[in-house]
């Protein structure tokens, strides 16, 4: 679904709050959503839903669908999610003197693919673009100072009280910025239910990121101790 065809033309003359994304070619996609360098400003990312979704969701046909076409987000609910999530951690982060566990989000722009989301391209300590904890773990290179940052990590979202829905090697990152190493996550994070007890009681919560660390450590061949909170080999 291309909303930019109509007027190609007016949407050049206005790339400064219009990003066009036409031709350009996607560095990572998932069942939701593809990620593709913003144009002209390559230490950021633009993630935009899949056009399959967004179609769907601007086109209705399912009773859901049209359902969360009533909400004031919209097709758009995943990243106003995301969004409320990350504010809720940087302000607490702001009190703690300490950045919370999730990638940089650099706001929003409209696209030629609908709402896009800016974030921070994060990077390895050679410069290339940081790999998944998916990519480390089939490279067999999760170290010992890889688990150390994970721990952290792990340690960081309950302090933060993350609202974690997908916690898997996907969407953790291993980034190297001014020589600190630490794995922050990218995705699958905001609370998905009308109402946010997971949010509200941090024992509940606390509780489901244990069963979500143990599935987590299945998939990096790692032991999780629920009653320590922290990996080991």
């Amino acid at each position: 679904m291309d909303l930019g065809s109509r007027d190609d033309t007016r949407l050049a003359n206005n790339e400064a709050w219009y990003l066009v994304l036409a031709g350009e070619t996607p560095i990572a996609r998932g069942g939701e959503s593809e990620v593709y360098e913003r144009p002209g400003k390559p230490s950021q990312l633009v993630k935009v839903q899949r056009s399959y979704r967004l179609e769907r969701m601007m086109q209705p046909t399912r009773l859901k669908d049209r359902l969360k076409m009533l909400t004031p987000s919209g097709p758009y609910k995943n990243i106003v999610r995301e969004y409320r999530a990350y504010l809720e951690a940087t302000m607490l982060g702001i009190q703690l003197g300490r950045p919370p566990p999730l990638a940089h989000l650099r706001g929003l722009i409209a696209t030629d693919r609908g709402m896009g989301q800016l974030v921070q391209k994060l990077r390895a300590a050679d410069g290339s673009v940081a790999p998944t904890l998916k990519q480390l773990a089939r490279r067999r290179e999760i170290d010992d100072q890889v688990l150390a940052a994970l721990n952290e990590f792990v340690g960081e979202i309950y302090v933060f009280n993350i609202v974690a829905t997908d916690l898997r090697w996907k969407n953790l990152v291993y980034e190297t910025r001014r020589g600190r190493s630490r794995v922050v996550m990218i995705d699958g994070f905001g609370v998905r239910t009308f109402i946010p007890v997971r949010r509200w009681f941090r024992r509940l919560n606390a509780r489901k990121l244990d069963d979500l660390f143990v599935g987590l450590g299945n998939q990096l061949d790692l032991h999780f101790d629920r009653k320590l909170r922290t990996f080991r080999r």
